[in-house]
């Protein structure tokens, strides 16, 4: 499935929500290996607004 949905069902919401945990992190991790590299860490940094504005 490549599309977001917005027609879910109130059996689906339902179902997902009672799904394990477990099961829900397996079926993320797949999902987001389709799309990312699971080799790749992204790195980010946090600027400090406070220093920007003083500066």
């Amino acid at each position: 499935m490549n599309t977001i949905r917005h027609n879910w069902t109130k059996e689906e919401i339902i179902a997902l929500y009672e799904k394990p945990l477990m099961d829900l992190l397996f079926e993320a991790a797949t999902t987001h290996r389709q799309f990312h590299n699971p080799n790749v860490v992204q790195v980010s940094t946090l600027l400090s607004i406070k220093n920007w504005w003083l500066s």
